[in-house]
């Protein structure tokens, strides 16, 4: 057997067994919740298997030994700092994980960030943003996420964390008011707070259409800006194509069209493989960004990074005890913050944040010099590889690529045209391989398989990903 394959076997074989293990506990717990009357004795039948679950262990072979061995051999083309990384994400290691670019696994480090949170909460309550240092994980983590949009010391502007992205891009337009300017590739969320927006306000919202590639050229944005413009809002990467938007046109086209207008960059299927850091940007504007896809925080952890001036001029439509100036002074007349507090409303999730933070520490750590932009650049260059090779791949068995084909406009996915998504996803489910499925109509059956590489992948799990889609559609 080629070894590489056996490597991407011995991943399947992983998945098979751990899956199996899991919806044990889940048929557990499912079943003290429709039986709660005695919990104790509920807790003491499942705890022999929720020990097990703890130190579950596979019979097959550890796919990590397989690659150091070919590493070794020669047979995968890569060094010891590169099998390093990836041994901080097991969880690449239970099947082919192909969905990064819609829900990241998380580390080995985050784990351990989950156990210290509830050990800290534990301990000590509510004294925990001081003495746990609670407060400085979210500070932490507002320098690490202004170094993703090229502002590490916060000089520029300043981050506000939510639990979603949808949460921060309704707060952040809030207060616009006027023409806005968008195209039909940004994500669905973005439409309907657009069209809100534009009820709620009297707005108008200008759709850019694209092209049958579903990407769009940065000529066709610059052509929709007037000097009436007031908001510019974008995907940097098209969440069905994998299209990365030339930013650097458009942001010179606002600058002397609009300048008043506000960019609002759409990041989250970029950060954590898609560089942020532009040389110039308008004095207002706001990177909504979020943890749950290539920076493998989980949910709960969404941000927007603004500018200052943005962040001055922005008049707040939602209130809390957390956007007062001092909210610990439980002042009865309310006085608005300064800065990224505009945009609260109730305290910080500190977990996810605490999660996210870890994250962004784990992708510094691959870089040459331990910085978050470093570790950004090397998956940058990781992952443009990857999804070239995926490609190459794919049209090789007579596959239909959908999405840009120069390479630096691409993201970190590629987007493969098929007829019956439902039957292949459910068959490379079987197989264990995990990508995802777009309609090209609201539930139909043709569409995108989206398949993605994150920076502790290697080409051979392209490679099997993409020929067990080619064996369900009958080109292998």
């Amino acid at each position: 057997m080629d070894p590489l394959r056996e490597i991407a076997n011995a991943q399947v074989e992983r998945a098979q067994a751990l899956r199996g293990e899991a919806s044990t506990e889940l048929a557990l717990l499912l079943h003290r919740a429709m039986s709660p009357r005695d919990v104790r004795k509920a807790l003491m039948k499942e705890r022999p298997v929720l020990d097990h679950l703890r130190y579950l262990t596979t019979d097959g072979p550890d796919p990590g030994v397989l690659r150091d061995a070919a590493m070794r051999s020669g047979i995968l083309d890569c060094d010891e700092g590169d099998l390093a990384f990836r041994s901080l994400y097991p969880g690449l290691d239970v099947g082919v994980y192909c969905a990064n670019h819609a829900v990241g696994k998380p580390s080995e480090p985050t784990r351990l960030a989950l156990e210290q949170y509830y050990v800290q909460h534990a301990i000590y309550g509510s004294d925990a943003f001081i003495y746990a240092g609670w407060l400085n994980h979210i500070d932490d983590a507002r320098h690490l996420v202004g170094e993703l949009c090229g502002d590490a010391e916060l000089e520029q502007g300043d981050v506000a964390f939510f639990p979603s992205l949808s949460d921060a891009l309704s707060a952040v337009l809030s207060s616009h008011r006027g023409r806005l300017v968008t195209t039909e590739g940004h994500f669905t969320t973005a439409h309907y707070i657009h069209q809100h927006w534009a009820k709620q306000t009297g707005g108008e919202v200008v759709i850019v259409e694209q092209d049958d590639q579903e990407c769009i050229q940065a000529s066709r944005i610059i052509e929709a800006l007037t000097p009436d413009t007031t908001v510019v809002s974008l995907s940097l990467v098209h969440w069905r194509s994998g299209w990365v938007h030339e930013m650097e046109p458009v942001i010179e086209a606002m600058l002397s069209i609009c300048p008043e207008a506000t960019l609002l960059l759409d990041v989250y299927q970029g950060h954590g493989t898609v560089p942020t850091r532009f040389d110039q940007l308008p004095l207002k504007t706001a990177m909504l960004g979020g943890a749950l896809k290539q920076l493998h925080g989980g949910l709960g952890a969404a941000y927007a990074w603004c500018t200052n001036a943005l962040l001055e001029t922005h008049i707040p439509d939602r209130l809390g005890w957390f956007a007062h100036r001092d909210p610990m002074a439980f002042d009865p007349e309310f006085v608005p913050g300064d800065g990224p507090q505009r945009l609260h409303t109730g305290p910080p999730l500190v977990l996810p944040i605490s999660l996210l933070s870890t994250e962004l520490k784990v992708l510094a750590s691959s870089g040459f010099d331990g910085s978050v932009t470093s570790g950004v650049a090397r998956a940058r260059h990781v992952t443009s590889a990857l999804v070239a090779y995926g490609i190459e791949i794919a049209r090789n068995r007579g596959m239909t690529i959908r999405g840009p084909d120069e390479p630096g406009r691409r993201g970190a996915f590629f987007a493969i045209e098929v007829d019956d998504g439902p039957f292949i996803l459910d068959g490379l489910t079987a197989a264990g391989v995990t990508v995802d499925f777009r309609p090209d109509v609201a539930g139909g059956s043709a569409g995108l398989l989206r398949v993605s590489a994150s920076a502790a992948h290697f080409p051979y799990e392209m490679e099997f990903a993409v020929d067990t889609i080619a064996r369900l559609t009958g080109r292998l």
